[in-house]
């Protein structure tokens, strides 16, 4: 092992070794793999998601017995496996025909994928297997029987646009990415280099995510074909990353008895979030067995991001197998939740603006800023921000006058909403007259609860104040809250309106009588 031109060890392999020799563990022939005098630990690591110091003190037995060598990279501007330049065309097309001319072939319909990954596991694998659909085609390498590179020739399977679609990039990122693909960026991750994603830790993750959404892609294909060839290598532009692929047991009882209280309690709470379908979700869905009417809803949910209550609001199910759809979707990972539009764009179409107006009407002001009950007042000046940007004319080029004067009624609603929960006071009232005193309980105990972890797990006093005051506008006075923000106020150097706080307190209870001493002591030193 040797140090690179950044003071990072890289490994590389002793030539003509016979590994076979020697009684390596599963997790050392994992790291031995990824071995290739390019990656240093950091990004075997990484790829692996271990601990660099455990992978070290691997890589350091493979020395001491002779696997690995201690030779310094033969450039100090190596590249790395996450972005290695495509080789010549050409040559790299020569090699291709030969790796696949007399292999053995099949159709999926007789043997489906897991069985093809059960086989090359059960074999140690090492080669490819190319799995082809219409114009579909994707190709899945292996080592040792493990899936460790792909390459697919689908459109849908573009790096950055699956990242988007899944929320795990944000759209400038995207728009950049695009951008460097247009200008000819040399492969997906050279895009996201230029698009401002550079650590490699990151992008490693990225790949082996992307790996396994399009490996879960291709098991849902009920027909098509396969071709295996043992011995063909991966290509140079194809990134080095261990594939993670799990069958999806389907859950066969979700529809069983009424929605259950912790069900309702997840729909109420999350109502306003974005449902946003995962681009692999094909096979698992089909796993689900859903009947006619479930998979048309499913259709319409993946067909865009679409908020919990606007989803439950189209569903043609009854009320309580509606809400088991959808829990039972995001428990199962079919589908993420986030707290904005993750495509940049309103989610209500033109035609369906003027009852989309109506509808805010009816609604609470919390609901129509797609803000929670216990949010802060810095969460909902954003999300009023948000909301407000969401219904913006220029979002909708093709509106007609009937389109723009319902956008000018919803804003309107809006700035409404807005008015009432900008203030405090109008908060606590406003929430005694629409949310009962059980639901106004568990609103604080959520407030109660964030704002701990932010003081002591995050070290945040500033964010804990702001969640801790959010907490006593629920519930002033309340002990532990009290407690709470004055720990905050001591930590930001505002001692006085800590002691004030504390001073206001008028009774103790046993449980707080530790932390209320010692916050005390504090004050007084």
């Amino acid at each position: 092992m040797s140090t690179g031109h950044d003071g990072r060890l890289v490994p590389v392999k002793t030539p003509d070794v016979d590994v076979s020799r020697f009684r390596l563990d599963a997790g050392t022939l994992r790291i031995l793999e990824l071995v290739d005098g390019e990656r240093d630990v950091d990004e075997i690591a990484a790829a692996l998601r271990v601990d660099p110091a455990a992978v070290q003190a691997r890589l350091e037995m493979l020395s001491r017995a002779g696997l690995v060598s201690l030779t310094k990279p033969s450039t100090p501007s190596s590249p790395g496996a996450l972005d290695r330049p495509p080789a010549d065309s050409a040559k790299a097309a020569r090699e291709d025909v030969e790796a696949w001319k007399g292999v053995s072939s099949g159709s999926l319909e007789g043997k489906p994928v897991s069985a093809l990954l059960e086989e090359a596991a059960s074999s140690g694998l090492v080669g490819a297997i190319r799995f082809e659909r219409g114009e579909d085609r994707v190709t899945l390498y292996f080592s040792l029987g493990q899936p460790v590179g792909v390459r697919s020739e689908c459109d849908r399977h573009d790096l950055g646009d699956m990242l988007r679609a899944s929320g795990k990039i944000d759209k400038k990122t995207h728009e950049a990415y695009r951008a460097a693909t247009e200008r000819g960026a040399e492969h997906a991750v050279s895009a996201l280099r230029q698009a401002g994603i550079g650590d490699k830790a990151k992008l490693a993750v990225f790949l082996a995510w992307h790996g396994g959404a399009i490996l879960s892609d291709v098991a849902g294909w009920p027909d098509g074909r396969y071709q295996i060839a043992p011995g063909a290598a991966i290509p140079p532009h194809v990134a080095k990353v261990r594939i993670k692929y799990e069958p999806h047991a389907a859950k066969t009882d979700w529809r069983e008895g009424q929605v259950t209280e912790a069900e309702e309690r997840f729909i109420e709470q999350n109502a306003s979030r974005y449902l946003v379908v995962d681009p692999a979700a094909g096979r698992k869905l089909s796993a689900m067995k859903l009947s006619e009417k479930e998979a048309h809803f499913v259709r319409h949910l993946a067909s865009k991001p679409l908020q919990i209550r606007e989803a439950l609001s189209m569903s043609t199910l009854y009320r309580s197998p509606t809400r088991k759809l959808v829990c039972n979707l995001v428990e199962s990972g079919l589908f993420s939740l986030h707290e904005t539009n993750p495509l940049g764009v309103s989610a209500i179409p033109l035609e369906e603006l003027r009852q989309y107006a109506d509808r805010l009407t009816r609604e609470n002001d919390y609901d129509v800023l797609a803000a929670h009950p216990s949010s802060t007042e810095q969460e909902i000046a954003e999300r009023y921000k948000s909301r407000r940007a969401e219904f913006d004319d220029a979002r909708f080029p093709t509106a007609v006058e009937e389109h723009l004067a319902a956008l000018l009624a919803i804003r309107a609603r809006i700035d409404k909403a807005f008015e009432c929960l900008r203030d405090a006071e109008r908060r606590r009232e406003y929430r005694r007259t629409v949310y009962s005193a059980d639901q106004i309980d568990n609103f604080f105990e959520l407030q109660l609860r964030k704002a701990e972890v932010v003081l002591k797990m995050r070290c945040d006093p500033e964010a804990a104040l702001e969640v801790a005051q959010s907490a006593l506008e629920l519930k002033p006075g309340e002990p532990e809250a009290t407690i709470l923000a004055a720990t905050a106020l001591l930590q930001l150097g505002r001692r006085g309106d800590a002691k004030r706080a504390i001073g206001a307190m008028r009774a103790i209870p046993s449980s707080l009588k530790r932390s209320y001493d010692e916050l005390t002591r504090k004050l007084i030193g």
